[in-house]
C-alpha cells in the first residue's frame, strides 16, 4: 500500500508479478484538504495548505489515543478576517481524516476480496507493507490491521523505498 501525495496505489505482488491493483485518488494532499476543511467547519480557521500539512506531519493521528495534546492552530477567522489562534485536542483531528482514511481503507478490503483466496491466506499470515509519506502519519498501521485484522509493516524509509525499489528494478 503506498501513500503518496497524490494517490494511494494498492498491489497485490506473487513471484515479482502484480495480480491485482488498484489507485485512487486519496492520499496527502486529500489529508491536507481535510484538515483545512475541518478547520473552517468547526473552529471557523481558515488555514493554508502549508499549515495543514505541518499539522499533518507533526500532530494528526488515524485513531483515538489515551495521551493528548492541546496544539495551537494559527489562521485567520472566517467570522472577524483577523488572524486567531485556536486550540484543537490531538485527538479531534482524527476527526478530520475520517474520510479520506476511509476511502484507503475500503480500498484496502475492496482489493482483499478481488485478490485469489490462496495469496489471501499469505497476506493474512505475512501482512501488507505501507509505503509513501502517507505511511507515517501516527497509528496509519494499527489503524488498518483493527480495521481488518491484517498484520500491517511500514517500509524502512517510507517515503523513498518505492522509488529506490523502481530504480533497482
Amino acid at each position: 500500500v503506498d501513500i503518496g501525495g497524490g494517490t494511494t496505489d494498492i498491489a497485490v505482488l506473487s513471484y515479482g508479478s502484480v495480480v491485482v491493483s488498484a489507485s485512487i485518488k486519496c492520499a496527502g494532499d486529500r489529508f491536507d484538504d481535510a484538515i483545512r476543511q475541518y478547520m473552517l467547519k468547526k473552529h471557523a480557521l481558515v488555514i493554508g495548505e502549508a499549515t495543514a500539512e505541518r499539522i499533518k506531519i507533526q500532530y494528526c493521528r488515524a485513531h483515538i489515543e489515551k495521551e493528548q495534546q492541546i496544539v495551537d492552530i494559527a489562521g485567520r477567522s472566517k467570522l472577524t478576517g483577523l488572524p486567531e489562534s485556536v486550540p484543537v485536542a490531538t485527538n479531534e483531528l482524527v476527526d478530520a481524516l475520517r474520510e479520506p482514511l476511509g476511502c484507503i481503507l475500503e480500498c484496502v478490503r475492496s482489493l482483499s476480496e478481488k485478490t485469489p483466496p490462496e495469496l489471501s491466506a499469505d497476506i493474512r499470515e505475512n501482512g501488507v507493507q505501507l509505503t509513501g509519506g502517507g505511511a507515517m502519519l501516527r497509528g496509519l498501521g494499527r489503524f488498518i490491521n483493527i480495521n481488518t485484522e491484517i498484520p500491517v509493516y511500514i517500509a524502512e524509509n517510507p517515503i523513498d523505498c518505492v522509488a529506490s525499489g523502481a530504480g533497482r528494478a
